[in-house]
């Protein structure tokens, strides 16, 4: 496979031309920005392991039962391993179309450590004027957008937390979210295409990828995710293997899936509440 790289900020002297034709969408699933998080042990590294050309970056155990390409990064010296990883990968001697970090927020937490090390100090705030606060901004940034700039697609996988928050109407909340420090996660809300949180409904496991205040999710793909009858896509069952999972994604992803399952949850909970009341029935039509 031939890897058609360039650099970037490569500098060119051929003057910039403007486009005079609009690009044309891609279709390519592997092409996009993704991110998966959820509860510990729900096959989020499985599930993304199912993406072709996949490399997956291993900044935590957990893929010891699968069949994948991965590469350990270890926490000494972590950031320089992964700047040398993203190196090799834009060189273009190399197969691969598709890029996993497992998981995101070690890596902001190794590029913080490669900063203060970096600047003598034990944390960026240490430093007056903001500095290194910017340097970790700007090198957890470059990371990403140089592997996005040279055409590969990436995968940022997470575990979930709950915080509090406020709704629109300005009442606490509790919300599910991806782990991750402020920065990061600004970073990731504006970089990812798709945010996917891989939750249980009842024994059934879905990708929850339109969410609510409750619960952080989305996609800005408006043209992939909906109904053959044009409606978007909340959630797509993830089956009861990775293999399932992806092809199902990939069913939902070509406006294939004919289901919606936007409520499913408050479905859910109503069954809940209704299966102590038919018992107490059930027990009395015994008696």
């Amino acid at each position: 496979m031939n890897r058609r790289r360039m650099k970037p900020n490569q500098k060119q002297n051929s003057k910039i031309c403007l486009p005079t034709i609009k690009n044309t969408p891609v279709t390519d699933m592997g092409k996009y920005t993704w991110m998966f998080y959820g509860k510990p042990k729900i096959g989020k590294t499985s599930f993304a392991a199912q993406f072709d050309s996949n490399l997956l970056i291993a900044l935590e155990p957990g893929y010891k039962s699968l069949s994948v390409y991965a590469v350990d990064v270890p926490s000494d010296n972590g950031w320089n391993i992964l700047t040398q990883i993203k190196e090799e990968l834009i060189s273009g001697d190399t197969n691969f179309n598709t890029v996993t970090f497992d998981v995101g927020n070690i890596a902001y937490d190794l590029c913080l450590e490669h900063v203060c090390s970096d600047m003598g100090v034990t944390h960026p705030s240490d430093v007056s004027w903001g500095k290194a606060w910017k340097a970790l901004s700007d090198n957890f940034k470059k990371l990403h957008l140089d592997l996005a700039a040279n055409k590969f697609g990436l995968i940022v996988l997470a575990h979930e937390k709950i915080r509090e928050t406020k709704s629109d109407e300005g009442i606490k909340i509790d919300q599910i979210c991806p782990t991750f420090s402020s920065g990061a996660e600004d970073f990731y809300a504006g970089f990812i295409d798709t945010i996917g949180y891989y939750q249980y409904v009842g024994s059934t496991r879905y990708l929850l990828i339109r969410g609510n205040e409750e619960i952080i999710a989305g996609t800005r793909l408006s043209k992939n995710f909906n109904t053959p009858d044009g409606e978007p896509i909340y959630r797509i069952p993830m089956g009861n293997s990775e293999e399932e999972a992806y092809e199902n994604l990939v069913t939902a992803f070509n406006n294939e899936q004919t289901e919606t399952f936007k409520n499913i949850d408050k479905e859910e909970s109503e069954e809940k509440k209704l299966k102590p009341i038919l018992r107490k029935r059930n027990l009395k039509r015994r008696k």
